[in-house]
């Protein structure tokens, strides 16, 4: 066997030389490999040695997950070609003409090891100690292995099976399927679409898509100062000095630090073309975290003062402000005068900001979306200043403070008479009787979203009472952390108040004692007691809980136990369940969470566990056939992510406020788009435009250019492109993808 090296992407003989890297090779992350390293890698930084004098080779050749991850990266990206899906670099002749060519090579020499090969049958155990058996391979001839080694460039942990595995669907592919090329770029979209592209993205993607080519670039121009971070960065170095000429050292970095942050807000004031552009700012002031702990004799209020005068300064400048973000930054009156003056306004963040209790004034009724999180005793009078924002529709409101928190009685939620979203996060007990008293005695009714954590869980009973009261609002998604007793008379009432949500997340906790929710927890009942109130509920499509589920005893196993055998799988009774496959236990040994309600809820799409939370523990989606036959299917777990993003579910550590209101956009891969023979490409984008417009479905669709080189590395060059889709959906879920 020829043990030459093989290079398996055209970049390898530089990537084979690197002698540091961070992160990964090029920003943005172009290629299989590039996404891969930094997901592989834990190390931010790492340097590698010269082995090989006249090549240049490092020892990077030696490091495993190099090895790793080029090998799999070359079979998603020769894989990309059939499926669609590819990276950054596109799907080109000339690129698939490489990898293929690879892949041939490889086959002969797969054959050449096949005959060297005995299969046999070796088993691994999982953890539930479930043993699970696999077909493993010896190798006999082991010079023809270490060759193949070698020559491939494999990890030491590969074996042959991993290799099979890893390869298992090329042949399928060269056989039963025909290479995806790439036919639009997004070099060929017209300025208007262009245009229209940049209005629809944030600014680190607006970023990311200017640095393709010299026209993105200047199409983006508008686009890219839109944003802007100001106040007083964190210095490790500072933080970490101990003795006292480390300490002096860090004194003068601090001041250094406290100079730049004020010519940062001067140069901004000298240029009214850039800070007329700024839609979103950041104030933030990283020092009170740490700086004060460990150099009390420096503290940052000597520097705060005039930092603070230069920023509202800047806001002065900054008329066209839409989202205003403040860290710990404190807030005196002056601030707010700036802010009041700001007409185009609308979203503010507060995150442990100390307020002076005495301001009452000025009243910032632009405002219509606010989020704030108090972290210590020093900004609970953050709570106060709710009185400032009276024409606020979306407050999202988190105390996670060692204090108890009392409600101020300057304030009441009875100024938010516009109010459609609200979130409190961490509640005590004393507080709940304040919301019940809001929803009582407002006379508007406009709550749809509503999210409520309780420090300390609630029983049934006072959830009743809420329920009682949200009858009169158009709810559609309500969600509550910190149920005690979580039974079914609980599901029966909200069905019965609010049969039209849309939305339902429950969380319980084990005891009184329990602050926190975990993922999951023992329900009173299992789920087939609860599943009959959902047939209740018109439109209900996304459910979610932190039932523990048990695994290995499913609920039809229980009923036939008890000689409740009249009932179909999961309790639900035969004529809603039309089981035809004759097993009765199947679909409930696979979906026993899911199964049960989509015969009681003919509208429910989406069950999850543990999504309370953040990312949900697992999910399932619901397809129905046209037989009216209800078929569950496990979401995959790198699609989990996906089903939470698609509910308003505001938490503590990311508080999207701006997507409270309206759905965020979802990036999407997408490969190619096929040119329908006989129509203009441009004509097709634009109807495609005015559909994503309309049903607010697409929102981006394109490629980036061929012939652009330069990111990243010196010696990376930009081969082709991708397409990226930023979308959302729509009201009936539907989107369009490019295998449909």
């Amino acid at each position: 066997m020829d043990i030459d090296p093989i290079y398996l992407s055209e970049d390898e003989p530089s990537l084979r030389k690197t002698k540091r890297i961070s992160h990964g090779n090029s920003w943005p992350p172009l290629t299989h490999f590039d996404q891969m390293w930094t997901q592989y890698n834990r190390w931010e930084y790492k340097e590698y040695k010269e082995i090989s004098e006249g090549g240049g080779v490092t020892s990077i050749v030696d490091d495993e997950i190099f090895r790793l991850v080029r090998l799999r990266a070359f079979f998603n990206s020769l894989k990309g070609f059939y499926t669609g899906r590819s990276d950054l670099t596109g799907r080109f002749r000339a690129r698939f003409d490489f990898l293929y060519a690879r892949w041939e090579k490889l086959r002969v020499d797969l054959d050449a090891l096949a005959a060297t090969a005995e299969p046999y049958q070796d088993e691994w155990i999982d953890f539930l100690e479930q043993k699970h058996e696999y077909t493993n391979y010896k190798m006999t001839d082991e010079e023809l292995w270490k060759q193949f080694q070698q020559k491939w460039l494999l990890p030491s942990e590969a074996d042959y099976a991993d290799i099979m595995r890893m390869a298992g669907s090329g042949p399928k592919i060269a056989h039963d399927a025909e290479p995806k090329f790439q036919k639009l770029l997004i070099d060929h979209l017209p300025d208007e679409l262009l245009d229209a592209i940049y209005k629809h993205m944030d600014i680190t993607d607006s970023l990311l898509l200017s640095a393709t080519c010299r026209r993105m670039r200047a199409v983006s121009l508008p686009f890219i100062y839109t944003s802007r971070n100001l106040g007083l960065y964190q210095n490790t170095t500072a933080i970490l000095s101990r003795n006292a000429i480390q300490k002096e050292h860090a004194i003068k970095d601090l001041l250094k630090a406290s100079v730049r942050a004020l010519e940062d807000a001067y140069f901004l004031l000298t240029r009214p073309d850039i800070t007329s552009k700024f839609q979103s700012i950041n104030v933030f002031n990283h020092w009170d975290i740490t700086i004060t702990f460990h150099h009390d004799d420096f503290p940052p209020s000597l520097f705060l003062p005039a930092i603070s005068h230069t920023i509202c300064a800047v806001l002065g400048h900054s008329m066209n402000l839409t989202n205003l973000s403040m860290f710990t930054f404190p807030l005196h009156s002056h601030i707010f005068q700036a802010i009041a003056a700001l007409p185009h306004l609308r979203t503010f963040n507060l995150t442990s900001c100390p307020i002076e209790s005495t301001i009452t004034s000025p009243q910032l009724v632009q405002v219509r979306n606010l989020a704030v999180h108090i972290r210590d005793e020093e900004s609970i009078s953050t709570w106060e200043t709710l009185a400032l924002f009276p024409n606020a529709i979306n407050v999202l409101f988190f105390h996670s403070s060692i204090f108890t928190m009392q409600l101020a009685d300057a304030i009441t939620l009875d100024r938010f008479s516009h109010l459609t979203h609200l979130c409190l996060g961490n509640l005590v007990e004393t507080i709940f009787p304040d919301i019940v008293h809001f929803l009582h005695d407002t006379t508007e009714h406009h709550l749809t979203h509503l999210k409520l954590i309780f420090i300390n869980p609630i029983d049934d009973a006072s959830l009743f009472v809420l329920l009682n009261e949200l009858q009169a609002h158009p709810m559609e998604i309500l969600i509550i952390d910190g149920l005690l007793e979580g039974r079914p008379a609980i599901i029966r009432r909200i069905s019965s108040c609010l049969p039209g949500l849309t939305a339902l997340s429950l969380s319980r906790r084990e005891s009184q004692r329990q602050r926190k929710t975990r993922f999951t927890c023992s329900w009173p009942l299992p789920p087939f007691e609860y599943a009959p109130y959902f047939s209740s509920f018109s439109k209900l499509r996304y459910f979610d809980w932190n039932y523990r589920m048990n695994r290995g005893v499913t609920s039809w196993t229980m009923l036939v136990i008890e000689g409740n055998d009249k009932c179909g799988p999961c309790g639900a009774p035969y004529e809603l369940w039309e089981s035809k496959d004759g097993d009765l236990d199947d679909n409930d040994s696979q979906h026993p969470l899911v199964s049960v309600f989509a015969a009681y809820s003919p509208s429910l799409e989406t069950v999850t566990v543990g999504g309370g939370g953040g990312l949900p523990f697992a999910s399932w989606g619901i397809v129905r056939g046209g037989d009216g036959t209800t078929i569950s299917k496990v979401v995959p777990t790198s699609k989990l992510s996906g089903s939470a993003r698609g509910i308003w579910n505001p938490n503590e550590w990311s508080r999207d406020i701006d997507s409270c209101t309206s759905c965020r956009y979802d990036k999407l891969c997408f490969a190619d788009w096929d040119v329908k023979s006989g129509t203009n490409p441009l004509e097709q984008l634009r109807l495609i435009y005015t559909y994503a417009v309309i049903s607010k479905t697409i929102m981006v669709l394109g490629y980036f250019p061929r012939t652009w080189a330069g990111v990243g590395r010196e010696d990376r060059v930009h081969r082709g492109g991708t397409g990226i889709i930023y979308g959302r959906e729509v009201a009936d879920g539907d989107e369009i993808h490019d295998s449909e």
